[in-house]
């Protein structure tokens, strides 16, 4: 392995901080946890629901690309998170994935450094300030992945290069795509997005094959090193399902968004508790659809399974972005806003 120099110093280092400070397990979780689907939820719904509409949708297209491209980039580089490759180290973190580049640390430079983007944007006064705690909370993000034992130094830095250099592409292309994307008739904004998720699919099916065809064996130590630390996870770091799953909330983030500025496109400055009502209503939404589903559909054959799992995430999605704002607006928890 061409870096190995770079994890044995790794876990040099990683050894020091988790013996440093070995009662700080709850705060770094909580950090760990600010890089979560589940936090991801949660943060876009309410974005959406009670803030801004539209950048919650860019946001949420920039987070699943930037997720699709670290789960693709973790298959190329197929290589172990620390807790798996020396068992000193202390897993405390359940992982099932491989490890770098750090997928909260490349999504905390790009998202985090998108809505600071965004809210120094919006304010005159105390950009520096905005700038300086969505830095802070990504420093800690990317921190608390290695005080937990499941990233490398090296795999934080990769992630902080990825994030950085789709920050920036991001920024400068987002409005003319986003224009040019809203031009196109119905019919191709269905089709598109769907073309790209297929044609994107095909990337790491094609990287897993090559790694079988070459024997590209995973050291079975890795996978008796994390059972020690999480006995309850068998770990998967083949699995195609995060990358299908960032290809749905991608393809359905740009379908939903179409149909939401035609039909369900409301207004955003109605008193809060309204606000609060409907990122409530719309969340319940998403989590039935998110685990009803999941208990429903089957986990295996394969195939079926990552289709299933496509549909899932897609269906959460326009809940969330069209169907939730378009019964609001019939319901009358939301008022239609004018065609902009």
């Amino acid at each position: 392995m061409i870096y190995e120099p770079l994890m044995h110093a790794g876990v040099d280092l990683i050894l020091q901080i988790q013996q440093a400070v070995p009662y700080f397990d709850g705060i770094m979780l909580f950090f760990s946890f600010l890089g979560l689907e589940d936090f991801y939820i949660l943060l876009v719904s309410f974005i959406f629901f009670c803030v801004d509409q539209r950048f919650a949708i860019r946001f949420l297209l920039l987070l699943s690309l930037s997720s699709f491209i670290n789960s693709v980039a973790k298959l190329a580089l197929h290589s172990p998170r620390p807790y798996w490759w020396d068992a000193r180290i202390q897993g405390l973190a359940t992982e099932t994935s491989y490890g770098p580049p750090s997928g909260h640390s490349q999504n905390a430079v790009a998202v985090w450094g998108y809505l600071a983007h965004w809210g120094a944007g919006l304010k005159q006064n105390g950009t520096a300030l905005i700038w300086i705690a969505c830095g802070f909370i990504a420093f800690m993000i990317s921190f608390s992945r290695m005080y937990l034992g499941v990233h490398f130094p090296h795999s934080i830095v990769l992630g902080w290069i990825i994030g950085a250099i789709l920050l920036l592409a991001f920024i400068h292309y987002i409005d003319r795509a986003w224009r040019w994307y809203h031009q196109q008739s119905t019919a191709m904004q269905i089709t598109l997005p769907l073309l790209f998720a297929g044609i994107a699919i095909a990337v790491p099916i094609f990287i897993r094959m090559l790694l079988e065809q070459n024997a590209r064996l995973d050291n079975p130590i890795w996978a008796v090193n994390a059972a020690a630390d999480q006995p309850d996870a068998i770990i998967a770091p083949r699995s195609l399902e995060s990358m299908i799953s960032n290809l749905a909330v991608f393809s359905a983030t740009l379908i939903g968004a179409a149909f939401y500025e035609r039909q369900a496109h409301f207004k955003i400055d109605d008193a809060w508790l309204r606000r609060l009502a409907r990122f409530v209503l719309a969340l319940i939404g998403v989590m039935v659809i998110r685990i009803g589903l999941s208990a429903l559909f089957p986990r295996e054959p394969e195939l079926p399974a990552m289709i299933l799992r496509f549909v899932r995430y897609s269906l959460m999605v326009l809940w969330a972005v069209w169907l939730a704002p378009l019964l609001f607006i019939r319901i009358g928890l939301a008022e239609r806003a004018p065609q902009p």
